[in-house]
């Protein structure tokens, strides 16, 4: 049951990152309308997508699998932020916050999911 809570998780994670690729690539760039639209949360489809797979995740999966998947999901973070700091996309402050915290996380994660 928890691979098809993966399989939501990843194709919203793809979907969220086509859509960062189709933002407009200028100051105006927003984290927020990239990842979980303009809409309301309950009349967007990606959301209720996200919320489905993350339920289906943390119920079912074990804790190392949810560990991982955060890792490899905060590692693609960090680099789409920095493409963006590099690239003067978005504004430079919330990408270098993204950086930091996604830095701090990756650290954390990782030494929590080597003892498991």
């Amino acid at each position: 049951m928890y691979i098809a809570g993966i399989a939501l998780y990843v194709a919203w994670f793809l979907l969220a990152i086509l859509k960062i690729s189709n933002q407009p690539q200028n100051r105006k760039f927003s984290y927020k309308k990239a990842f979980f639209g303009s809409k309301l949360w309950f009349t967007n489809l990606r959301n209720l997508m996200l919320l489905a797979s993350l339920y289906l995740i943390f119920v079912f999966a074990p804790l190392k699998t949810v560990f991982l998947l955060l890792l490899l999901s905060l590692a693609i973070l960090l680099l789409l932020s920095l493409r963006n700091f590099f690239s003067l996309i978005a504004n430079p402050y919330v990408d270098l916050l993204i950086v930091l915290s996604s830095a701090v996380l990756l650290i954390v994660l990782s030494t929590l999911t080597l003892k498991l």
